[in-house]
C-alpha cells in the first residue's frame, strides 16, 4: 500500500531550483535512507512529504487516514512543559480517554440519587472506557515514556525540567522520544543521531531495526544506513533515484556505474575526434565523398552528450593549513574542576597536549565534553585548577552548529573579512575546495543548510591558520562524502 506519493515535483528557493520533475513513493514497507550532498534539499523533501511545505509544482498525495510524523532538525520543542510531559503527550488520545474514565468514575461516586438506568449507563461507559484504554496499552504509558527517554540518553533529572531550560541537544532527544512514542504510520527522521551519544545511537538503531513501522531516514551515518535501511534514495542534480539494498551496496553500484559511464564517454569521445580528424584531413582531398558522408553522419547524431556527472568529491582537507609552528608543549590542564550550579562535570582533571597530538574526547550526553573543549580553548574559566598554554599557540574551534557564523554575511565575505587584503580570486579558489563555487559564494550564511554551514565553518577555521584546532562534533550535518574527506585528513 502506498502511504504517500510525490509526482513530478518542482521546487526551489528564489532563482535556485532544488527539484525538477522529481517523483517518489513511500509504501507501508518503506525503510528508506534518503541521501544526497549538502544543500540538495533532503530536509525540504521531508517537509513536503510531511505536508508542512507545499511544492511549487507537482502533486503530493496522502492515502486516507495515514498519519505522517516528522523530526525536523531545525525545530526544537520549547516552553514551560517538562520533558516528561512533552514526551508523554504523544499519547494525547489515550490520556484524554483516561481523563474521561476518571470523570465517569467520579460521577458514579457522586450519583447517590441517580436512577438505576443512569447508573447502568455510567457503568457500561466506564467498562467500555476501561477495556478500550487497556487494549490500546494505556496502562504502560509511563513505562514506555521512561524506557524511550532513558534509551535516548535523556537523564532522569532532566525529566522534570521545563523544556526552555534544556540545551539544544537535550531538546532534540526529547523530540525524538515523542515522535517515536506517537507511532505515526510513516516516520520521517531528519538526521536524528546528530545529538545522540554512542549508546543512544545504538538504542535508536535497534529500535528502527526491530520496528515494523515504515520510515524515511535522512542520515550521514553510514553504519546506521547499512543496518536499518532496505533501500537508498539519492537526490542528485535535481532528481531522485531509488536503489534496493543498504548504503554499502548502493555506494558500490554507484561507483561501478560512474566508472562504466566514464569509460563509455571516453571511448565515444575518442571515436568522434578520430572521425572529425579524418573529415578535416580529407574533406578537400581524394576521399572527399567519404569525408562528406562521415560529416553528415555526425550532423545527424548531433553534438556529443554531456560528460557524465560523477559525484564531486569534497576537498576540504587539513592539508590546506598554513600555520606557524607552536612550541612542543601546546596546552595543559592542571587539576581543572568545572560544573554548573551544584552539578560538577569533572574534578581534578589533568591533561597534557603536545605538538602533533590528536586527542579524541568521548563520553555520554551531558558529561561535559563541550565544556571541556571550551575550558581548554579559553572560552570558559574553570572553577578550580588552571589551563596553561604553550609558546606560539594559535587556536581556533568549530562548534556543533557553526552557530557563530553571522547569518547576513555572504559566504565570500565570511572568509574575506578575516584577510581583507587577499585577492578575491584566491578566496574564491579556496572556497571552491569546500564546494562553494560560482554564484554560491554570494549566498548569505542564513540561507545555507546545516551541512553547508558546517563546511563553511571548517573553511573559515582552516583559512584562519590555527596550529591548535578544537572540533565539537564536526561531522554533524556533513554529507557522507564530506565526512570521508574530513576523516582522511
Amino acid at each position: 500500500m502506498i502511504l504517500v506519493r510525490l509526482d513530478r515535483l518542482t521546487h526551489g528557493f528564489g532563482a535556485r531550483t532544488l527539484f525538477e520533475n522529481l517523483s517518489f513513493r513511500a509504501g507501508d514497507d518503506a525503510r528508506v535512507g534518503l541521501v544526497g550532498r549538502n544543500g540538495t534539499g533532503k530536509t525540504t523533501l521531508l517537509r513536503i512529504l510531511a505536508g508542512t511545505l507545499a511544492p511549487e509544482r507537482g502533486v503530493r498525495a496522502l492515502s486516507p487516514r495515514v498519519r505522517v510524523g516528522m523530526l525536523d532538525q531545525q525545530i526544537e520543542p520549547d516552553g514551560e512543559e517538562t520533558a516528561f510531559e512533552y514526551a508523554r503527550d504523544a499519547f494525547r488520545d489515550l490520556l484524554q480517554l483516561m481523563e474521561r474514565e476518571e470523570a465517569v468514575r467520579a460521577e458514579l461516586l457522586r450519583s447517590g440519587d441517580a436512577s438505576e438506568e443512569e447508573l447502568t449507563a455510567l457503568g457500561h461507559e466506564l467498562g467500555h472506557l476501561h477495556d478500550h484504554f487497556a487494549r490500546m496499552g494505556g496502562h504502560s504509558i509511563e513505562s514506555r515514556v521512561e524506557e524511550t527517554l532513558e534509551g535516548l540518553g535523556v537523564s532522569r533529572p532532566l525529566w522534570t525540567q521545563p523544556l526552555r531550560t534544556l540545551s539544544g541537544g537535550e531538546k532534540g532527544r526529547v523530540a525524538i522520544a515523542r515522535l517515536i512514542l506517537s507511532a505515526p504510520d510513516l516516520l520521517l527522521l531528519d538526521e536524528p543521531t546528530n545529538h545522540l551519544d554512542m549508546a543512544a545511537t545504538e538504542w535508536l538503531e535497534n529500535f528502527l531495526a526491530r520496528s515494523s513501522e515504515p520510515f524515511v531516514l535522512v542520515s550521514h551515518d553510514r553504519t546506521l544506513l547499512d543496518r536499518v535501511c532496505t533501500s537508498i534514495a539519492e537526490i542528485e542534480h535535481g532528481g531522485l533515484e531509488q536503489h534496493a539494498g543498504n548504503y554499502t551496496e548502493f555506494a558500490r553500484k554507484k561507483r561501478s556505474r560512474i566508472e562504466q559511464e566514464a569509460k563509455r564517454y571516453a571511448l565515444d569521445l575518442a571515436e568522434r575526434r578520430r572521425q572529425e580528424e579524418f573529415i578535416r584531413k580529407n574533406i578537400a582531398g581524394q576521399n572527399t565523398k567519404q569525408a562528406q558522408s562521415r560529416r553528415k553522419r555526425l550532423e545527424r547524431e548531433g553534438p556529443m552528450r554531456a560528460a557524465p556527472k560523477g559525484e564531486t568529491e569534497a576537498v576540504a582537507t587539513f592539508d590546506r593549513l598554513r600555520a606557524s609552528r607552536s612550541g612542543s608543549h601546546v596546552v595543559a590542564a592542571r587539576g581543572v574542576t568545572m560544573g554548573y550550579g551544584s552539578r560538577v562535570l569533572f574534578s581534578g582533571l589533568n591533561l597534557d597536549l603536545m605538538r602533533g597530538d590528536r586527542l579524541g574526547i568521548v563520553g555520554g550526553n551531558g558529561t561535559g565534553k563541550t565544556t571541556l573543549l571550551r575550558v581548554l580553548g579559553g572560552e570558559l574559566t574553570p572553577r578550580g585548577g588552571a589551563v596553561e598554554w604553550g609558546a606560539g599557540v594559535k587556536q581556533a574551534g568549530l562548534d556543533q552548529e557553526a552557530a557563530d557564523l553571522p547569518p547576513e554575511v555572504s559566504v565570500l565575505d565570511t572568509l574575506w573579512n578575516l584577510r581583507p587584503t587577499t585577492d578575491e580570486v584566491e578566496v574564491r579558489n579556496f572556497l571552491g575546495g569546500f564546494l562553494f563555487r560560482g554564484d554560491e559564494v554570494f549566498r548569505s550564511v542564513g540561507t545555507l543548510s546545516g551541512g553547508e554551514r558546517t563546511r563553511l565553518g571548517l573553511a573559515r577555521l582552516i583559512w584562519s591558520g590555527p596550529n591548535l584546532i578544537f572540533l565539537d562534533e564536526p561531522t554533524n550535518h556533513l554529507d557522507i562524502a564530506s565526512r570521508e574527506s574530513l576523516e582522511s585528513a
